[in-house]
């Protein structure tokens, strides 16, 4: 399903803030949304109020304006690589993947591609056309990522829109957490992890993002062929990054014997296909996230994530997406470099693991 205006209600998203909680009255850029006009003032920064003028600000136009101006300087010191070029993000409605496109969108890109499986994302397109002026191309699709047809159809709309897709971040997922054999207690009997529930991860999870990743291969390939074009040579620019998403579950967790195996399975993935899609010019890498501050994190529970996580990672707090994103903005823009990029602010495999079980069996845990 292609979504396109849909009168879903705009995110807001901010483009800037004043960062002065630590007393200094200089610009940071991020991406983000807002909720509520009476929680951030005037929907327009989420730290500073000016309806309260505490950075002594007397019009909120003018700030407008100094934003703007800044904002056209600074993307161009830092935005060279990725703009310009076409993207393509899976998961985009919220968490890591709405972050990747609102940075991408920052940084330049030409035109974007937002996949998910939710509505919402019609309004995080919206949003990008509102605060661009319709500079970017930000085009909102709605479907099963682990379906074909769908796939294929958001490459050629994307393609026919906006150019043959650069850029290429999966970052849907899902998870299905529980044991892998459960005793009952009365029975004896074990009950393992259901294998339907296995085999939707490993779709969602690990075929699904590794079929958006060579569709774009594969037609970057088509592409140098109608050119004349053959293998890849080093005085050529790079043709196109694929940025998995991993997680440090990838070096096992308990409860999440197939989410920590589509992961894993990742790291070969991207492995192999560094070695073949070089061929045509096309780079590939993993990220892998420790705790982010995403809807799967959020549902194992403030006191959960009080008591079980924040002790052991060295931020004590969540990883912002924003974070994330950026990260992954970074391996995108240096070509330099390579392979697997741990994220995880100080959580490592040798950490505790913070899972728990309740009565029923189901398990809390890493959900990044």
């Amino acid at each position: 399903m292609h979504c396109r205006k849909r009168g879903l209600g705009i995110k807001l998203i901010v483009f800037a803030h004043f960062d002065i909680d630590e007393g200094r009255n200089s610009l940071a850029w991020f991406g983000g949304r807002t909720r509520s006009a009476e929680k951030v003032g005037w929907c327009i920064c989420t730290k500073c109020h000016f309806s309260a003028d505490p950075s002594g600000l007397e019009c909120v136009w003018w700030a407008l304006e100094r934003l703007y101006v800044s904002f056209l300087f600074i993307r161009k010191l830092q935005a060279m690589r990725i703009t310009g070029k076409t993207a393509v993000i899976t998961g985009a409605a919220s968490g890591i993947g709405e972050s990747v496109a609102v940075e991408l969108v920052r940084r330049g890109v030409e035109a974007v591609a937002l996949v998910d499986r939710t509505e919402a994302v019609c309004s995080l397109a919206q949003s990008i056309d509102l605060f661009t002026g319709r500079r970017v191309q930000s085009l909102a699709y709605v479907g099963d990522v682990s379906d074909d047809e769908f796939r294929r159809h958001v490459y050629d709309d994307i393609t026919a829109r906006g150019g043959l897709p650069r850029i290429c971040v999966p970052a849907a997922g899902v998870t299905r957490d529980s044991l892998a054999a459960r005793v009952d207690k009365e029975s004896g009997k074990a009950t393992l992890y259901p294998i339907e529930d296995f085999r939707r991860v490993l779709e969602v999870n690990l075929i699904a993002p590794v079929y958006w990743a060579l569709e774009m291969v594969g037609r970057i390939a088509e592409d140098r062929f109608a050119k004349g074009l053959g293998a890849w040579q080093a005085e050529e620019d790079v043709q196109g990054t694929v940025i998995f998403i991993g997680s440090v579950s990838s070096r096992g967790n308990k409860g999440q014997i197939a989410y920590a195996a589509t992961k894993a399975g990742l790291e070969g993935a991207a492995a192999t296909l560094t070695l073949e899609a070089m061929h045509h010019g096309v780079r590939c890498g993993v990220i892998h996230p420790g705790f982010t501050d995403t809807p799967m994190v959020k549902s194992l529970g403030e006191k959960f994530i009080r008591d079980r996580i924040l002790p052991y990672t060295q931020l004590r707090r969540l990883i912002r997406p924003d974070e994330i994103a950026d990260a992954i903005c970074f391996m995108i823009g240096n070509s330099a470099v390579s392979g697997e990029l741990w994220a995880d602010a100080g959580w490592h495999p040798g950490s505790p693991h913070p899972t728990a079980v309740n009565g029923s069996g189901a398990v809390k845990g890493l959900n990044v």
